[in-house]
């Protein structure tokens, strides 16, 4: 997952199970990322994009879900356009603007000396 602070969206590569082979790219529509005194927070805005391996084809991921959200209030209209226009940057950052960038994570490793993160203890207390 690469997240820039102060943008609405995070890319995610998701691989095919128990293989190197990229199975896509993952666009997660969100608020910006934000520091906490436990960690990190944002929030989900339902909404997502899931990109062709090869970045030749994309579709919206829960768009039906987000236009029902929008419908019953938990959107205004002004916040879902928003967050439409977020995904059409974060697409087009993606598949244009910072492609090289984005590629260049494709043969990234973790150090095999990391251990597994651990959930903080205060994970559920609020701010």
């Amino acid at each position: 997952m690469l997240i820039v602070p102060g943008e609405a969206f995070s890319i995610y590569l998701m691989w095919k199970s128990g293989t190197k082979d990229l199975d896509c790219w993952y666009i997660n529509l969100q608020e910006p990322i934000r520091r906490t005194r436990i960690g990190f927070d944002t929030m989900d805005n339902m909404l997502d994009i899931v990109v062709h391996p090869d970045m030749s084809e994309w579709r919206w991921k829960d768009d039906d879900e987000f236009i029902e959200a929008e419908k019953v209030g938990l959107y205004s209209s002004e916040e879902a356009h928003e967050i439409w226009a977020e995904g059409e940057k974060a697409l087009k950052l993606l598949t244009q603007d910072r492609q090289l960038f984005y590629l260049k994570w494709k043969t990234w490793q973790p150090n095999t000396e990391w251990g597994i993160p651990m959930l903080s203890p205060l994970w559920n207390e609020m701010e």
